[in-house]
């Protein structure tokens, strides 16, 4: 007998967990690429002059991230989708037995991890998605649907999932952002002004559309306005039917999913640890 840990790729759920290792990997990179990134390139300021006189501030429009950041979000969205897709298919195996997808070609295209929006939608796939998982693991693909997060402030983690892999076929827009209190901006004008307002909410999070603070001259004078921030950028992409995903979220999105994943372990037979296998796969987890 021997106490050394079952060989990697010896559980069905090994190689979904991998992805979810490779996924994490990536959004460590990001992470860092970003962080470094945001070190050397600060927020510029630009003072626009209203037709009523004021001036008002706003972040300089020309700071763009590198595109290739973008491409990174959509290894770690291609990566996470896979995880899902390839636990669809352990969770198939396990109801149908290889030989039955094996000689059903049409029937294995349709394994896929669903991920439904709407209670009416489930029940309409019900009964087709039981066929192929089972009742038991239906009902905990049922628990990690969009829908039940109805009337919720989180996003659910798959609609999130989704949006961005939907969105990274196509296009995904970036863009320099800041969370920016009043403070933060420092106003030197050549002439004494009346007054300075903000025209955000603290640490709200802002793109260079949004006006920032509104300086008002002295009526009479013309005084030219100039305005400076040390504040480092914050990275954003814009995904379709979510909004603004910011890079500090996406280890959460990663473990969130990998949580979900984690669900599914009970319904195959234990080799070994979870905890151990995880941490030979290098996955993050809790």
């Amino acid at each position: 007998m021997t106490d050394d840990p079952p060989p990697i790729g010896a559980h069905p759920l090994d190689g979904v967990w991998a992805k979810i290792a490779r996924a994490g990997q990536h959004i460590i990179t990001l992470e860092r690429v970003v962080e470094t990134h945001c070190e050397k390139h600060l927020l510029d300021l630009v003072v626009r002059q209203a037709e009523d006189g004021s001036f008002v501030v706003f972040l300089h429009p020309t700071l763009k991230p590198p595109i290739h950041f973008a491409a990174v979000l959509g290894d770690i969205a291609s990566n996470l989708r896979s995880a899902l897709d390839q636990l669809a298919w352990q969770l198939a195996l396990r109801e149908l037995g290889d030989e039955c997808l094996a000689s059903d070609p049409a029937l294995a295209r349709r394994v896929s991890f669903p991920i439904q929006h709407t209670e009416v939608a489930w029940e309409a796939n019900r009964a087709s998605i039981r066929a192929l998982y089972g009742d038991e693991p239906t009902a905990v693909v049922e628990s990690l649907q969009p829908f039940t997060n109805e009337g919720l402030r989180l996003a659910n983690p798959l609609a999130v999932l989704q949006a961005m892999t939907n969105t990274d076929k196509h296009r995904v827009r970036m863009s320099f952002l800041a969370a920016i209190a009043h403070d933060d901006i420092q106003i030197a004008a050549s002439e004494e002004i009346a007054s300075v307002r903000s025209l955000v909410e603290p640490e709200q999070i802002v793109t260079h559309e949004t006006p920032l603070l509104e300086v008002v001259p002295i009526e009479g004078t013309t005084p030219d306005v100039r305005a400076r921030i040390e504040t480092s950028p914050v990275v954003c992409f814009l995904v379709e039917d979510i909004g603004l995903v910011r890079v500090d979220q996406l280890r959460r999105l990663g473990m969130d999913i990998a949580d979900g994943i984690g669900r599914f372990d009970r319904f195959f037979t234990p080799i070994g640890d979870l905890e151990e296998r995880l941490s030979k796969l290098a996955v993050p987890h809790r």
